[in-house]
């Protein structure tokens, strides 16, 4: 037997956290016994059989040591090649690319624009294409934007019935989720948004009430804050099915623990446990790790609330983005086909692709080495203990040839991952 390569150790004041970077599996216990634990199976694990049966068994169970012949790097790469191929499709569907409000920090030009009746058709051809020639074993559509919701009615509702309907007839699974900014999500389209089976929301909020209401307004209402977490409270309580991750973005000075107060008044108690708190900094803002444990304090607050938290953002299916999955697309209003939704490609007419009549998409011939480049090979990574949890740069870094490696993990202290076990 032998130790993990992918085991992490981290040592706090009287605590010792282990978390295991494979297997995700994590505990803790006193420094002392930790200490002792570590030596003991880095040296010779087979020891510990005889000490205590019961702990040996859980540190094998749960990947901490493994047996000499286990290849972790081998099983690593194997499953990433798994999920490439994975045939549970995820197509991001963005109705247009305007929106009612004008945050600042937002990647989209917000040009008036809206889903033509051919694109919408071509969009139907596509869902058959991929259900009846691909073979996918689901369909998870993400409404995205600009504000999609702009038009539910029109763009919205027809496709998500087509593709319910299809679904059904295919007997695969389907699953509606959408990025909003809630506006639009009125207790009034409750019962329609139940019915075009939405589960999921990723709703923004830009800090305490009145930082928010100045990156967030339009005229005729009087604050985007309340208005908002009211369609959200709502639409909790209309549908039980139903769960939101409110995603605050921060800067140096719209966060502080009012916040907890502000969202308790407003979400009910009994809604709570369907929100995810997801604390993200605006990407145009600098770095600043002095901040890292009031983060981590507002964490601890928003679950002692009753909320849920995401407060380590790490990959779990040993792929780096869902840019490198083969069957994921990003298709917008007009047709053009994007890989990444999340740059500024289609703001440049850099467009990754084109949907075509009959459903199919033909992409730029250089995106094959952009999206589904090993990155993860470079020496740096693969030698790397954090390798399951990362998998390599962005792949957005490959269609930049002066780009300099970036790595995830250097963000990563030792902090976060004790507060994820801690979770």
């Amino acid at each position: 037997m032998k130790s993990s390569y992918y085991n992490h150790i981290i040592y706090e004041a009287n605590t010792a956290y282990w978390f295991n970077a494979l297997t995700l599996s994590c505990f803790k216990t006193t420094r002392h016994i930790g200490s002792l634990l570590e030596k003991t199976i880095s040296n010779n694990p087979d020891v510990l059989q005889k000490i205590n049966v019961g702990l040996y068994d859980k540190l094998l169970t749960k990947g901490f040591i493994v047996n000499d012949d286990v290849n972790e790097r081998a099983i690593i790469l194997e499953a990433n090649e798994r999920k490439v191929l994975d045939k549970n499709y995820l197509l991001v569907i963005m109705p247009t690319l305007n929106c009612n409000f004008r945050c600042w920090y937002c990647i989209q030009n917000h040009i008036a624009s809206k889903m033509s009746d051919d694109i919408m058709q071509r969009l139907k051809n596509h869902i058959d294409y991929m259900i009846e020639v691909e073979k996918i074993t689901s369909l998870h559509i993400e409404w995205f934007g600009g504000e999609p919701f702009m038009y539910l009615d029109e763009v919205v509702k027809p496709l998500s019935l087509y593709a319910i309907s299809k679904c059904k007839d295919a007997n695969i699974p389907f699953v509606n989720t959408a990025t909003t900014n809630a506006y639009y999500l009125t207790p009034d389209r409750a019962m329609l948004l139940e019915q075009l089976k939405f589960s999921y929301f990723q709703i923004t909020i830009d800090g305490i009430k009145d930082k928010h209401d100045k990156v967030k307004f339009q005229k005729g209402c009087s604050s985007a804050f309340d208005f908002v977490l009211n369609n959200i409270n709502e639409m909790l309580l209309k549908i039980s099915s139903v769960s939101v991750m409110l995603r605050f973005n921060y800067i140096h000075d719209n966060l502080d623990l009012s916040i907890i107060k502000e969202l308790n008044d407003r979400i009910n108690v009994e809604n709570r446990k369907r929100v995810l708190i997801h604390i993200r900094k605006v990407w145009q803002e600098k770095v600043d790790k002095s901040r890292n444990p009031f983060i981590q304090q507002l964490s601890l607050a928003f679950i002692k609330a009753g909320y849920m938290v995401n407060d380590f953002e790490f990959v779990k299916d040993f792929v780096p983005c869902y840019v490198s999955r083969r069957y994921y697309n990003s298709i917008c209003y007009n047709g053009q086909v994007f890989k990444c939704s999340v740059n500024t490609d289609m703001n440049e007419g850099k467009y990754h692709g084109l949907l075509n009549e009959d459903g199919t998409i033909t992409l730029r011939e250089d995106m094959e080495n952009i999206c589904f480049r090993k990155n993860y090979m470079l020496d740096i990574c693969i030698d790397c203990k954090f390798l399951p949890i990362c998998m390599g740069q962005c792949p957005k870094f490959n269609s930049l040839p002066d780009a300099k490696f970036f790595c995830k993990m250097q963000a990563v202290n030792d902090g976060e991952l004790s507060e994820l076990i801690i979770k």
